[in-house]
């Protein structure tokens, strides 16, 4: 769908009605009159697209997006993320099932109706889809214009949005002299433009480098925290859902497989798909000690055990007891690996040696608070 016919078909409003919307201030109040904890609930919901071979993109989907969470819905390439994205604002809908936003089956409104609830939802693209031909405060004030509001009122709230962004000095420039993450910052401040409750972010960094990625998680973090805003992602990167995310469903060929908070799901993956998605941030056993490894203690040298020590973050927050390691094993050397910091629980997998002829194992395990302890086998002594 054209950027345009978005426009036309989800922003085009009444004028006192966006007057009054233009008159809220930027920052919401933390409690929000509807007491209700879940904002947007998916019941049992299908998705079938008939054609040559029907395809089934989503079965049974089910789970509560509650007010305020930014929550991730994380899944490989066709797993149905961004069909389950667009159902939230009915862009898809649903051979069957119901999505509620607010307790309000957005299913069964009628247009006219469903076109004043899209205003309340922003949506964040992929490939940002802004203007060529307009600067960056004609995108950011074009659904506005579209909806007819008057051009003090859309200078007001471009300005307020520009400082937002941090893309104030940006007002009067075009796209084409921007970089990849200011033009992302721009489509942030259009999809905030009427003031929405939900904020909807199709891969939104995924164009994007390592570097710009973290800035514009951070700025939506920011804005989670200074609107009270609802934001869903879609990604196909963990370090994304890492990074920002409060609650995470992990899709797999349109089904969920996995779902819980951040740091369960990371610490403690059960679905194969999951352990899949994590992968690229895993530490894995470095090539040069692969090669020195073996599986029985060789009497030619000293041996060391090569252990790898699993942090899952449950039972424990404040990370790992160095003294403790050590009151168990004096000649204990880090070799490799790390811990995160996710919510407040410590997790990763660190790899040890020590030496074998003394090592304690259920001693080590129960003093250094890891979840796994595993002897990958045997090394030499100098490593």
């Amino acid at each position: 769908m054209g950027l345009q016919s978005v426009f036309r078909k989800s922003n085009v409003v009444l004028l006192s009605e966006v007057g009054a919307r233009f008159r809220k201030p930027l920052h919401r109040a933390a409690v929000d009159t509807d007491p209700s904890p879940v904002h947007i609930r998916f019941e049992h919901l299908h998705k079938r697209y008939s054609g040559i071979g029907d395809t089934v993109a989503l079965k049974d989907i089910s789970f509560d997006v509650h007010r305020s969470d930014i929550f991730g819905i994380i899944g490989r390439s066709g797993a149905g993320k961004s069909t389950l994205l667009r159902s939230v604002n009915m862009l898809e809908k649903p051979t069957s099932g119901r999505v509620s936003i607010d307790g309000i089956d957005i299913g069964t409104l009628s247009e006219e109706v469903l076109v004043a609830r899209r205003r309340r939802i922003g949506m964040i693209f992929q490939h940002f889809n802004l203007l060529s031909a307009k600067t960056v405060r004609d995108n950011i004030g074009l659904p506005l214009k579209v909806a007819g509001a008057d051009s003090n009122a859309v200078r007001r709230r471009v300005d307020e949005l520009l400082e937002m962004v941090h893309l104030t000095e940006k007002a009067d420039v075009y796209p084409a002299n921007l970089s990849g993450g200011q033009k992302q910052r721009v489509g942030i401040a259009r999809a905030l433009v009427h003031n929405p409750e939900i904020l909807l972010c199709d891969e939104a960094t995924s164009a994007l480098d390592p570097e710009t990625t973290l800035s514009i998680l951070e700025l939506l973090r920011e804005i989670n925290e200074k609107l009270k805003i609802t934001i869903v992602l879609i990604t196909h990167d963990m370090s994304v859902i890492r990074a920002v995310c409060h609650k995470v469903v992990v899709l797999d060929q349109g089904e969920i497989v996995e779902q819980g908070d951040v740091w369960t799901v990371f610490g403690n993956p059960v679905a194969e798909a999951t352990r899949a998605l994590l992968s690229p941030l895993k530490r894995d056993l470095p090539d040069d000690l692969k090669c020195k490894l073996t599986d029985d203690i060789t009497p030619d040298y000293p041996a060391r055990a090569l252990l790898s020590l699993t942090f899952s973050g449950e039972d424990q927050s404040d990370g790992l007891s160095l003294a403790n390691l050590l009151s168990v094993a004096p000649d204990m050397r880090l070799l490799h690996g790390g811990l995160d910091r996710i919510q407040g629980h410590s997790q990763g997998t660190l790899l040890v040696s020590a030496p074998a002829e003394t090592l304690d194992t259920p001693a080590l395990q129960s003093l250094c608070s890891a979840n796994r302890v595993k002897v990958l086998g045997y090394v030499p002594d100098d490593v």
